[in-house]
């Protein structure tokens, strides 16, 4: 059960860097911004 633990503590740490994080952030961002500008589109449309 530790090493369990100890595996999935340094999987968190390998995926969940403040950089993965920022980039995961970023990416979030981007899509609603490129959502919104497709649904400006379709009012004109």
């Amino acid at each position: 059960m530790i090493r369990m633990g100890k595996n999935a503590r340094s999987t968190y740490e390998a995926r969940y860097t403040p950089e993965n994080n920022y980039q995961q952030l970023i990416a979030i961002y981007q899509g609603v911004i490129d959502h919104q500008k497709s649904q400006k589109i379709r009012q004109f449309i």
